[in-house]
């Protein structure tokens, strides 16, 4: 990750003036390419039954698919980077330590949002991701085994936390078929 000029300030600027937000993100570029899913998502939140749909099928990404032009108030950011007001995340219920990695982020957006707690995307604030690239060429295997097993735990443990038991079973009922298929 490396942060664009002047990117912290922005985001504190950010943090200052959304009194309510609980987090605050930058404007991800991968390898200098705005991608929205890299960037931000589109989860429904059902505040009345505390749950959150992960399975969000019809956003319309043409709509989305733009770098935005201003603050954006939104339901998700990515874990790539995020300026969180402690006191609310303590509200909130602190990180989940169930979950090492992978949805770790959706999941305290989802609480935040969920506390009534506002997800803001500060237009100012850019940086630069390369994901995948923490890590020495060599280690690739020994990395996307871990990398497979924490994304398929945290796919499934996150529909059965936000009460998801049918998309949950259906999820891994999909992976052991394409794994069993392999």
């Amino acid at each position: 990750v490396i942060l664009r000029k002047n990117c912290i300030d922005h985001l504190l600027d950010a943090a200052l003036k959304y009194t309510s937000a609980g987090i605050v993100s930058p404007i991800t570029y991968h390898n200098k390419k705005y991608i929205l899913d890299g960037d931000h998502k589109a989860l429904r939140i059902d505040k009345l039954n505390k749950k959150i749909i992960f399975d969000n099928k019809d956003m319309n990404k043409k709509i989305y698919d733009k770098i935005p032009e201003g603050d954006l108030c939104v339901e998700g950011v990515t874990g790539t980077a995020m300026l969180i007001k402690r006191s609310f995340l303590i509200k909130a219920g602190r990180w989940d330590k169930k979950i090492f990695s992978y949805w770790e982020d959706m999941d305290i957006c989802a609480r935040m949002r969920l506390n009534n707690y506002l997800v803001i995307k500060a237009s100012k604030a850019e940086l630069d991701h390369a994901a995948f690239s923490s890590h020495n060429v060599i280690l690739n295997d020994s990395v996307n085994y871990f990398r497979n097993w924490h994304y398929t735990w945290s796919s499934y443990y996150i529909r059965i936390k936000y009460n998801q038991y049918i998309s949950a079973i259906l999820y891994l009922l999909r992976i052991g078929i394409l794994n069993f298929l392999k």
